[in-house]
Parts: C-alpha cells; structure tokens; sequence
C-alpha cells in the first residue's frame, strides 16, 4: 500500500528508505525533517519528497472545495 501512494507521484525510488524508516500510508505526508533524516534521504529526494507532498496537499485541498461547492467528490 505504501508504493502505490508513492507511485502516485512518482517517489517509488524512495520506498526502500521509508519501509525500513517504519513509515506507512497513513503518515507519509506528515513527515518532518527530523523524520526525513531518519529515513536517510539525499538532498534531491528530500526535495522530490517535499515538492510531492505539497502537491499531495494542494490536490486534497482542491478536492474538498470541489467537494463542498458541489455536493460531489466530482
């Protein structure tokens, strides 16, 4: 379940590091820094998982106005 939320945008390359972190789907895009370094991330992959989480964010925040404008999940 934890790579298939990571496939979603393209951070399959990272499911090694947050398996082995304990990290699972339910807090995947809650992670603070702190955590991050726990998983062991490079500079680029911390800012591949940042920039996806903020999209994550931004989708889910666009899904619930969507939602509550229209009645509808779509």
């Amino acid at each position: 379940m934890l790579m298939d939320k990571l496939r979603e945008f393209k951070l399959e390359v990272l499911y090694e590091k947050f398996h082995q972190a304990g990290v699972t789907p339910d807090i995947l895009w809650v992670l603070d820094d702190d955590i991050l370094k726990d998983c062991q991330l490079t500079k680029i992959e911390k800012l591949r998982y940042k920039t996806a989480a903020a999209n994550f964010q931004a989708l889910k925040q666009f899904e619930q106005e969507h939602y509550d404008q229209y009645g509808s999940p779509y």
